[in-house]
């Protein structure tokens, strides 16, 4: 379909997964060109992605791209917080944590 194979990869045993469990298409401009992946590790959050052939140049990709991933960040953030009840806090931890990266 984009060129490439993709697949959801959340059902896939982990030794035979190449783009990870939670991996999502990446779009840029008109195509998909590649994969981000969402992790916990040490308590945080962690985006890795992948490319199909090179990662774009342009600084408007990567502002972009951070952009997406602070967004993230703080809905994610929002997310785990609103389960324990107290959403004012999660937010107030995202600008946080955005502002020290």
């Amino acid at each position: 379909m984009w060129g490439w194979d993709y697949r959801f990869e959340a059902y896939t045993p982990p030794a035979k997964r190449r783009f990870g469990y939670y991996a999502m298409p990446l779009l840029w401009r008109d195509g998909v060109i590649g994969w981000a992946n969402v992790t916990m590790r040490r308590g945080k959050w962690a985006v890795d992605t992948g490319f199909v052939g090179k990662p774009p140049r342009p600084a408007a990709f990567a502002r972009e791209l951070e952009r997406e991933i602070d967004a993230l960040r703080r809905s994610l953030a929002s997310d785990e917080t609103a389960s324990r009840g107290n959403v004012a806090n999660a937010a107030t931890s995202a600008v946080a944590e955005a502002s020290h990266e």
